[in-house]
């Protein structure tokens, strides 16, 4: 499969921004769909899973539904070794 991003100089601001929207909603999907030992992904997972795809907390938050400080919670939480899965 070929995938090209856009030259995001000649094209229109908007269409980048959907493009990264769409790209949002697919991680999420994919997260959604994800097992582990048969059972759904846990949220630690999916932050810890992100955060080292180079996500930062506000763009995490904006994949996950939720607010940019429980992702901040559950980082600082993965940090010191107490992921709940």
């Amino acid at each position: 499969m070929v995938c090209f991003l856009p030259n995001t100089k000649t094209t229109e601001p908007n269409q980048f921004g959907r493009l990264v929207s769409r790209l949002d909603a697919l991680i999420a999907v994919l997260l959604e769909v994800g097992t582990k030992n048969d059972k759904p992904l846990s949220i630690a997972t999916k932050v810890r899973l992100l955060h080292q795809s180079g996500l930062r907390a506000t763009e995490i938050s904006k994949i996950l539904g939720k607010t940019p400080s429980h992702v901040r919670k559950e980082l600082t939480r993965l940090r010191r070794g107490r992921e709940h899965d």
